[in-house]
């Protein structure tokens, strides 16, 4: 019965790499003024299953203020009062989900304030045949460049 685990295994790494490119979306970088989500495409990941999961973090909140004026993910006592407040009941893998989602949005916001920290997941459309090669064209000449420069040395 190795389908369910393989499922959830599945769910949770979608809902992880959807958060974590909304955490980057909605960084502002260093020196830079509006967050990402204003300046790039805000395409999303898409998610088969677990949408709840994303509803409940964002609505409890995806993080919340620590100490030292970064972001840490919400613990079980918020999680607890929000289930209290809305009268539902989550099952424990749903709450150690969506605790678990809430700390990669928090890391993610503390990583993405960097200027050039890459985006967790880029849209598949817009990597078009003519980019991939360019890109290996680019990887190509600059590894071209690296091999000369040892054989000259």
């Amino acid at each position: 019965m190795a389908i369910a685990p393989t499922f959830f295994a599945q769910t949770i790494e979608q809902l992880t790499t959807f958060v974590k490119h909304a955490a980057w979306l909605n960084t502002i970088p260093s020196k830079a003024k509006r967050p990402r989500r204003e300046t790039k495409s805000d395409a999303m990941p898409h998610i088969e299953a677990g949408a709840h999961l994303l509803e409940i973090l964002f609505e409890v909140g995806p993080a919340k203020p620590s100490g030292m004026g970064g972001q840490i993910g919400i613990d079980e006592i918020d999680l607890v009062a929000w289930q209290y407040n809305q009268g539902i009941s989550l099952t424990p893998w749903e709450a150690k989900a969506i605790r678990t989602l809430s700390k990669e949005y928090a890391y993610m916001l503390g990583q993405a304030s960097e200027a050039h920290c890459p985006p967790p997941w880029v849209d598949p459309s817009i990597m078009t045949e003519e980019r991939r090669q360019k890109i290996a064209n680019a990887m190509s000449s600059w590894s071209d460049k690296i091999n000369a420069s040892k054989t000259k040395a």
